[in-house]
């Protein structure tokens, strides 16, 4: 049995509008994940590590496993919307489960690591200070004694 012609374009047309539909309606939803944090009005600060050469899915993966955003498809958005892909920085980021993926996003990408400070008590030595940087894993090794001798005056 075949449909009169007429009747087979409407049915192609009304495919198509509800495709479009469906589609409008996926996009509507990741679209406006961007700006919805995962726990609205959340204070609690977590520790979120994103390593050097770490792949821009592995990290929205773990945000997500993390808490820290509801769905990885509206922080994706974000930051293909802000073109951080290849710019996301390696370090330690304070975030939150009440910031936006959009906000998170633009921390990882502008490279907002978080703040610590440290107090050196008066008369440690550079062999001292870097034990003491490393056991609170802000330094490593040789390149903070490197750098900690140059003569910078002379620059």
């Amino acid at each position: 049995m075949t449909l009169p012609k007429n009747k087979a374009k409407l049915i192609r047309i009304l495919s198509l509008v509800l495709l479009g539909a469906l589609i409008g309606a996926i996009l509507g939803k990741t679209v406006s994940g961007i700006n919805s944090p995962y726990l609205l009005g959340s204070k609690e600060e977590i520790i979120f590590s994103v390593e050097k050469g770490q792949g821009f899915f592995e990290i929205a993966a773990r945000l997500e496993k993390e808490s820290l955003i509801k769905n990885r498809l509206s922080f994706d958005a974000a930051v293909f919307l802000l073109n951080g892909v290849k710019r996301l920085q390696a370090g330690k980021y304070e975030l939150s489960p009440g910031l936006t993926p959009l906000e998170i996003a633009e921390r990882l990408i502008q490279g907002e690591v978080a703040r610590q400070t440290i107090t050196i008590p008066e008369g440690w030595n550079l062999k001292e200070i870097n034990s003491y940087l490393k056991s609170q894993g802000l330094s490593g090794g040789q390149e903070f004694l490197t750098a900690a001798g140059r003569d910078y005056l002379a620059y």
